[in-house]
């Protein structure tokens, strides 16, 4: 996502040139976003999977895994290797992973 100032905005075209009704014209840098993604998946004590804020896993887990977010991995993919980190089911994993594509960090 990108982000623009008010005053950045105009909807009167630069002298020479035309602008159809309802266009804006925007002047100056655009400000790009970039999203933070900040979630682990873990197994706690009782042998329940959670996946939520790292702090959050990081207090109530045995075992975690940070997660990123990916283009192109499926969820049983990263599943499988999850599952090699932190010895949950598969099937609890694929609940607790959350929607969209995401791999290990």
């Amino acid at each position: 996502s990108l982000y623009v100032n008010p005053e950045q905005v105009s909807s009167t075209p630069p002298s020479g040139e035309y602008l159809e009704r309802g266009s804006f014209i925007i002047n100056g840098k655009k400000n790009f976003v970039v999203p933070r993604f900040n979630l682990s998946i873990g197994i706690t004590k009782d042998g329940a999977v959670m996946c939520a804020p790292t702090n959050a896993v990081k207090k109530n887990c045995v075992k975690y895994v940070e997660l990123v977010q990916s283009r192109n991995e499926k969820s049983s993919d990263v599943a499988k290797k999850i599952k090699k980190k932190i010895d949950a089911s598969i099937d609890e994993i694929i609940r607790a992973l959350p929607a969209g594509n995401v791999s290990i960090k």
